[in-house]
């Protein structure tokens, strides 16, 4: 699984796309906070989500068949239900229009009601669901990919 994840970091590292971007939350720790954090590290990284261009086909290599996606958005479980996702999926969303991308998409296991909850919050929808032998044999939760068009009556002030 780690190398899994340093290959998929080393490939977006490598590839010189201008349509990437890795969002980060920190937590700024005060004097007299206690929790994670020290005084030697006054800050906390709470959350991460990236955004970058992607293909629905590994063979769909030009870029009239890219779109914006979101991947790998995370809060520290000490710090979920203060807004920390739902903000970093503004920020995206920004980007995104900030990019003149229409829309924006991500995936989500269907088994996973938290998450499918917060982005139906969000705005997003279900655009297809994408099977697999894993899914099918195995039993295992299908994979969601969702969508959400972004407009022009979502930029910040």
């Amino acid at each position: 699984m780690r190398l899994g994840i340093h290959e998929d970091l080393r490939q977006r590292f490598v590839a010189e796309s201008k349509c990437y971007v890795c969002l980060a939350a920190v937590f700024q720790h005060s004097a007299g906070s206690s929790g994670i954090g020290s005084a030697s590290n006054p800050e906390t990284l709470v959350g991460t989500v990236e955004l970058g261009l992607r293909s629905r086909y590994p063979w769909q290599t030009s870029s009239a068949h890219k779109y914006l996606y979101i991947s790998n958005l995370a809060v520290h479980p000490q710090f979920r239900n203060r807004g920390i996702a739902q903000e970093l999926l503004r920020q995206c969303e920004q980007i995104a229009l900030n990019w003149n991308f229409p829309s924006i998409y991500l995936h989500v296991l269907e088994d996973n009601a938290i998450a499918r909850r917060l982005y139906r919050r969000m705005g997003y929808q279900i655009r297809a669901i994408d099977w697999n032998w894993n899914s099918a044999l195995l039993g295992q939760p299908r994979q969601l990919l969702l969508h959400k068009p972004v407009t022009s009556s979502q930029r910040s002030p």
